[in-house]
């Protein structure tokens, strides 16, 4: 059965016409066949109009998805909602044409491809009324994407088709994560196929509604691209590549300076000597340390000779273009001696690297090396009873596979733990996105591990702590004086206060700002911070050790966990849940928990990881927050979701910046597997740097804030 996925936005206008031409295009082809809308709920009304045209169509079926807007991941909640055994995705905008479906599938059926892509690349193929400027942003977008996947370009012209069929064994078992608008790019490199096949097709000019295209989806392409070089290792291939052209500019300048003012030769004759050996240079290194596998192809001395010509050959023509180019903006365009110096080396040094890679070891990407080690690294499906916490979906995507070790222990669990990498599989529901790890350790072993958990790196850090929560109470404040205002415009009286949003108000001093409670408080800083601000305090933590270290600061602590707390419901005016909701083992229950602590405005501020963020997806993997004692992985999209689904209103959703001593953020670099890691930890040993201060934002830790509506009250008042 071919199953067609069309991912939809705001396509209410087009949708009928398109699946008109869809029903047509799939019954000439005399084989089963269904049709997915996957709808971003759209604010038009797709969903509405995709479920009007379901009910009278049986080849037809709808799914929308709350709190995302991602085509890639739409096309992947559409694949893996069927059984079919031909997958395939057309835009929902009508500037793909229905009518060339029979003619991919045909194509698919005869020649034996893996993957048949609608191409506007190839002979007799094209788009229609493009400007030049949207012409040259799509060779543009087509070149970098070359410059990532050049085994796979080879032998595809269009690599940023949004049309194309394929056989369900090429994604069924490959790690895809992709994120925009190219899905075909994800698919290309990592997909499990053998041959690709192309078909011409006119790229047509949007009939109604607008481009999704802007600074948004373009920052997703780019980041695409790096996160596909990082988990192919061409960007490993890239740096290698231009370390060894450091290493020959170092050459370079030594031999030069050593010819010139130690053996007295004249420039004219040293400049040319120490050229060719950094040439030399580069060559032996590349060979050896660059492109290693076609030296193992193809040793000997005949062999390597003859790479040592065409890399000459390809090196000399790059010195060509360098001069040209600098020459040309010079005296065409006027610009700075230094910037045309600059871009004449950069024109050089890509040129040299795609033809060194393309020409001399023939050996850019090898797509059976990658796939092998893919396949190797392929987690096993997660247990048959695992649900989404989010959505209650059950199919699900294995990111990375897991590296755990041992099995838990408490300083696995610390606050300040340094096992980064040390985590078992990383999923995503494929229906809602939400990223978690399973299998994880059982709940009641967590559970024990957090109670008999002790941090006393934490206890040396705390000034740190200090300075970040201090910043955050700035922010409750301003959060709630924006409610307030919002209050007084909408002329609703009962939001000038969280303090005095309700008759549950406890009796407080005249300086208090309300009562607050800390879930998962730990050794009690924020409580001190707070409390120096007339908010009344109390916390609830789980380890014993954290609990006492903040009971003999004077503060009343309950140790235990939300879920076996005895707290009276509506009692507390602000809850706040500092890099705690990720350890929850149930989040969307303990965020109903937190809603019904509040008071009717009351606020709820979190803070947690943001694995949406550019920072984590370019690492992948490596990205240090995945470890054992992070359960679950928010995005702005999915965390929104939870707190909507628990009955609170999202306030604002905003990036958070930790400050950290200097020797802790050396000790967590120290962490990470490299060969930096013992200078790291080296430095980490210098006292001053314990006490230097910094700010640290790497974009991937997100701080959300969401009240609990005032229509709550009549729920919370006594009968």
């Amino acid at each position: 059965m071919l199953t067609l996925v069309v991912p939809t936005y705001n396509e209410r206008n087009n949708l009928p016409a398109l699946l008109e031409r869809v029903e047509a295009a799939l019954t000439a082809c005399g084989e089963p066949f269904e049709v997915i809308v996957v709808d971003d709920d759209s604010p038009d009304g797709t969903s509405e109009v995709a479920r009007s045209l379901a009910a009278r169509h049986g080849w037809l079926r709808v799914l929308t998805r709350k709190h995302q807007r991602d085509l890639s991941t739409a096309v992947l909640a559409g694949w893996f909602a069927t059984r079919g055994e031909i997958l395939g995705v057309i835009d929902g905008d009508l500037q793909h044409p229905p009518e060339l479906l029979p003619v991919l599938l045909r194509r698919l059926r005869e020649t034996g491809a893996d993957i048949v892509i609608a191409s506007r690349h190839v002979k007799e193929g094209g788009v229609s009324k493009w400007s030049l400027f949207r012409r040259l942003i799509s060779w543009a977008a087509t070149l970098m994407a070359g410059f990532i996947l050049p085994g796979t370009l080879s032998r595809v012209r269009d690599p940023m088709s949004g049309f194309f069929l394929l056989r369900r064994p090429v994604v069924e078992n490959s790690p895809l994560r992709p994120v925009g608008y190219k899905i075909l790019l994800e698919v290309l490199a990592k997909g499990d196929y053998h041959r690709c096949e192309e078909v011409p097709y006119i790229f047509q000019e949007r009939f109604r509604g607008g481009s999704k295209m802007g600074l948004r989806t373009s920052w997703q392409y780019l980041l695409h691209l790096a996160s596909i070089a990082l988990d192919t290792g061409e960007a490993r291939r890239v740096f290698r590549y231009a370390a060894v052209g450091a290493s020959g500019a170092v050459v370079n300048l030594g031999v030069f300076a050593l010819l010139t003012r130690v053996a007295g030769a004249p420039p004219a004759l040293a400049l040319p000597a120490a050229i060719g050996l950094a040439i030399i240079n580069n060559f032996l290194l590349n060979d050896r340390f660059t492109f290693p596998e076609t030296r193992r192809r193809t040793p000997g001395t005949a062999a390597a000779a003859g790479r040592f010509v065409r890399f000459l050959l390809v090196v000399l023509i790059g010195a060509f273009f360098n001069l040209t180019l600098a020459s040309t903006l010079m005296r065409l365009a006027r610009a700075p001696l230094e910037l045309a110096v600059l871009a004449g080396i950069g024109a050089a040094a890509a040129w040299n690297f795609v033809l060194n890679s393309r020409v001399t070891w023939k050996v850019w990407w090898d797509r059976d090396v990658h796939l092998r080690r893919w396949r190797a690294e392929t987690a096993p499906a997660p247990p048959a009873d695992t649900v989404c916490n989010l959505c209650g979906g059950r199919q699900f995507i294995v990111l990375y596979r897991g590296r755990a070790g041992a099995a838990s222990r408490p300083d696995l669990f610390r606050c300040t733990s340094f096992d980064h990498g040390d985590f078992t599989n990383i999923l995503r529901c494929v229906s809602c996105s939400l990223v978690f790890q399973a299998p994880a350790d059982a709940i009641r072993q967590i559970e024990e591990c957090y109670r008999r958990v002790q941090d006393p790196v934490y206890l040396r850090e705390e000034q740190g702590r200090v300075h970040t929560f201090d910043r955050l109470l700035d922010e409750i404040d301003a959060v709630q004086g924006r409610a307030e205002v919002q209050g007084r415009r909408r002329g609703d009286s009962k939001v000038q206060s969280p303090a005095a949003a309700t008759p549950h108000s406890a009796v407080r001093t005249p300086h208090s700002r309300g009562c607050l409670l800390d879930v998962g408080c730990y050794t009690g800083v924020f409580l001190d911070r707070a409390r120096r601000r007339g908010w009344q305090v109390s916390g609830l933590e789980p380890s014993r050790w954290a609990a006492d270290v903040a009971r003999r600061r004077g503060f009343p602590v309950q140790e235990g966990l939300l879920a076996e707390s005895a707290l009276p419901p509506a009692s507390f005016d602000a809850v706040t849940v500092w890099d705690v909701i990720e350890h929850f083992g149930d989040p969307r229950a303990e965020v109903d928990r937190v809603e019904r602590l509040l008071k009717p405005g009351g606020l709820l501020a979190l803070s947690t990881m943001d694995v949406e963020s550019g920072f984590a997806r370019l690492l992948g993997p490596r990205w240090p927050w995945f470890m054992r004692m992070h359960l679950y992985y928010f995005s702005p999209d999915t965390l929104g979701a939870l707190l909507e689904q628990a009955g609170l209103e999202v306030v604002e959703v905003r990036r958070h910046r930790r400050i950290v001593s200097a020797r802790y953020l050396l000790e967590k670099a120290a962490a990470q597997p490299s060969r930096l890691s013992g200078l790291f930890r080296l430095a980490a040993r210098l006292p001053f740097l314990g006490r230097l201060h910094i700010p640290v934002n790497f974009g991937d830790t997100i701080n959300a804030y969401a009240r609990k509506p005032m229509a709550s009250v009549a729920t919370t008042e006594p009968g």
